[in-house]
């Protein structure tokens, strides 16, 4: 709600012409999807304790017993790096009329449990085992059209972005 009233400030406001840009996740090499997956499980961990010995599941344990992870159904809204930099300068570039709002996100939007399998498989870990309950999806795929005519991603695809050999 903050973020909202601060932005309406600028896109209303008489002295400046501003565009502002809502990122979705970023990705890229010193942010690599797998690591998203190692903190989820992480917090998974302390919510799963070893009933004998009162003790957290080791995390490589944590897959192969099948903690479940949630919301598999729900859309990613992420971004490589480089787009959003490429974005972002093509925005400072652009000779802006008026203010506006841009999302940057990448034109595809995989579910998270497709995601997250996949960035699990180029990592190397254990494919997680996401909790999948019919008709439940949360969240919502944000738009990219504004984005798009901007750039040309060069990371439009999530699923086949992490295999990229410049990831």
């Amino acid at each position: 709600a903050y973020l909202r009233q601060v932005e309406r400030l600028f896109l209303e406001s008489p002295c400046i012409v501003v565009s502002i840009v809502r990122l979705g996740g970023l990705i890229g090499k010193q942010r690599y999807p797998g690591r998203f997956l190692r903190s989820k499980l992480k917090r998974s961990l302390i919510h799963n304790l070893n009933s004998k010995a009162g003790k957290a599941v080791p995390s490589k344990t944590v897959l192969a017993k099948k903690i479940a992870l949630p919301e598999a159904e729900s859309p990613v809204n992420l971004i490589h790096v480089e787009d959003a930099s490429q974005l972002c300068l093509a925005l400072l570039k652009k000779n802006k009329q008026e203010a506006e709002i841009i999302n940057g996100v990448a034109p595809s939007h995989p579910t998270k449990g497709d995601f997250y399998k996949e960035a699990a498989r180029c990592l190397g870990l254990l494919v997680p085992i996401f909790e999948s309950v019919a008709g439940e999806a949360v969240g919502k795929i944000v738009c990219s059209e504004k984005a798009e005519r901007l750039i040309k991603f060069r990371f439009p695809d999530m699923l086949k972005a992490p295999h990229d050999e410049n990831f």
